[in-house]
């Protein structure tokens, strides 16, 4: 998660117009901005060091046999070449070329999942979506033949694919074009959700020898943007006498987040540990959070949020939203599956689970939040999701 340092003059019309620069190059400044990249690995979104997590498929229409009577398409990993330079990566989809039959043969990357957070765990003012692009085409086109692509933002367990870009269709270029940015509403994604982006090459030829083709893709990014006002995260008092703003311990803010990766132990979420005071908690984490009623929230870099809920001023539950904290092996994002059947998980209610000292919560089936809780609460299921709902929601 990238945060931008706030100046005087501060609009929503601002970010809305700063979006686009800050999709292609450094935040700008025009006003004070919470920032977050999906995929939250910048390997996943600039292939800098591999596919990122990508995978990959192939599918055909018009009744073909592959390589045999239409053209194969072959999906792959290029560790040169990309936007970046000779030693930057980038993903292609490539077509051969035998004789062939009208067909439609297509080439699919499916990004790896991850759930969106908004802007830092908060709901943003502006998402928007940008590639970069190339494509080998011409003695396909000079055929007169065809190609094209498809960027979708795929829900695990939606409804459906929202399409991003539909059918731009590929020039012969030996520069990297940029596509975008693309702004998206952000009430079509849904915080807690876990989401991928899928790329998809059509290639339509003929009944003539089809020439070999390829297309390239590098530097996917959606990016959403949250303004901030001046007050955001300078607190208040809750009522439990520690007073506001998470003075009154010796460890002085030295970040703006909690750290992207952290450990959940038997009484500690990274720096935050269970029963502490409110201003104690603070002075451990290092940050100015933000902080309202009996209740504080944690930015984390990358994206995503911790969030403790206090009740006589002591932290009764802590819950973490963001990946990189890890439960038992349990990540957000991981299925049912992957621990409901495990010895140590009891079933509380339909999306809530005991898992040893913590708790996890799911959404459509896939985690979106994991915790720790006092004990006592651990043991009464709806004083348990109210402590998580104070946290987080």
């Amino acid at each position: 998660m990238i945060v931008s340092k706030p100046r005087p003059a501060r609009a929503l019309r601002a970010t809305l117009l700063a979006v686009g620069a800050m999709l292609v190059a450094a935040p700008l400044a025009s006003a004070a901005t919470v920032t977050s990249d999906y995929a939250p690995d910048a390997v996943s979104r600039n292939f800098s060091a591999g596919e990122g997590g990508w995978t990959s498929s192939v599918f055909y229409a018009g009744g073909c046999q592959p390589g045999v009577t239409c053209p194969r398409v072959t999906n792959s990993f290029i560790p040169g070449g990309g936007t970046g330079g000779a030693s930057d990566g980038h993903i292609r989809t490539a077509l051969s070329s035998p004789l062939g039959i009208p067909a439609q043969s297509n080439g699919v990357w499916l990004s790896p999942a991850f759930v969106y957070q908004g802007a830092g765990g908060q709901r943003p003012d502006a998402v928007a979506f940008a590639l970069s692009f190339r494509g080998a085409v011409a003695a396909l086109l000079g055929n007169g033949d065809s190609a094209s692509f498809f960027v979708d933002i795929v829900q695990q367990g939606g409804p459906g694919a929202l399409q991003v870009i539909g059918g731009q269709s590929l020039a012969d270029s030996e520069d990297w074009r940029a596509q975008g940015p693309i702004g998206i509403n952000p009430a079509s994604l849904e915080i807690g959700a876990a989401y991928q982006i899928r790329i998809t090459t059509s290639y339509q030829t003929g009944v003539s020898a089809t020439p070999s083709a390829s297309a390239d893709y590098d530097d996917v990014l959606l990016r959403a943007v949250r303004e901030v006002s001046d007050g955001d995260g300078d607190g208040g008092g809750d009522g439990d006498g520690d007073g506001g703003g998470g003075g009154g311990g010796d460890d002085k803010p030295t970040r703006e987040c909690l750290p992207g990766v952290g450990r959940i132990a038997k009484d500690s979420v990274g720096r935050l540990r269970l029963d502490d005071s409110r201003n104690r908690l603070i002075s451990r984490s290092r940050t100015n959070p933000r902080i309202s009623g009996n209740s504080v929230r944690f930015c984390v870099e990358g994206g995503g949020i911790v969030g403790v809920a206090f009740r006589k001023g002591r932290a009764i539950a802590i819950v973490t939203k963001a990946q990189g904290y890890r439960l038992n092996g349990i990540d957000i994002g991981d299925s049912r599956s992957s621990f409901s059947n495990g010895k140590t998980a009891k079933k509380l209610s339909r999306d809530l689970y005991r898992v040893g000292d913590g708790f996890v919560g799911l959404r459509r089936g896939f985690v979106s939040q994991l915790g720790l809780a006092q004990k006592k609460l651990l043991k009464k299921r709806a004083k348990l999701a109210a402590a998580i709902e104070l946290a987080v929601e």
